[in-house]
């Protein structure tokens, strides 16, 4: 085991014990201090757990398991623009796809952002 991990753990319990002891006399006459109390004790607990598994774990690597199952095909995709096929002839202006890709961009919307000059008049209001 690596000396600073003990260390690190042996700082966090002596941090929470004078924590909690500081906590005990500032809440003593208050009815939760039981509460309160326990829950620094919770603290310290897991993060001493916490400290526990990082010494015992760290030289250990996951292994890589089994390859699962192939999934499903999915939906084939859109056609791409028929402009950029560098196999077809220069007369595919006539096929199917370039049809249907016409239509869908003529009846997309483009929205644009103004183009307004900053230096306009207006009239004050």
């Amino acid at each position: 085991m690596d000396l600073k991990f003990i260390g690190f753990l042996l700082s966090v319990l002596l941090l929470g014990l004078i924590i909690s002891k500081k906590t005990k006399d500032y809440y003593s006459n208050n009815t939760n201090s039981v509460i309160i109390q326990m829950y620094i004790y919770g603290m310290i607990i897991n993060i001493c757990i916490l400290g526990y598994i990082l010494i015992i774990f760290k030289n250990i690597e996951p292994l890589p398991g089994p390859q699962g199952p192939m999934g499903d095909t999915g939906p084939q995709g859109f056609e791409g623009d028929p402009s950029e096929c560098k196999k077809c002839e220069e007369n595919s202006n006539n096929t199917i796809g370039f049809e249907q890709n016409n239509k869908k961009i003529n009846s997309e919307i483009f929205v644009e952002t103004p183009r307004i000059s900053s230096n306009l008049i207006g009239k004050p209001v």
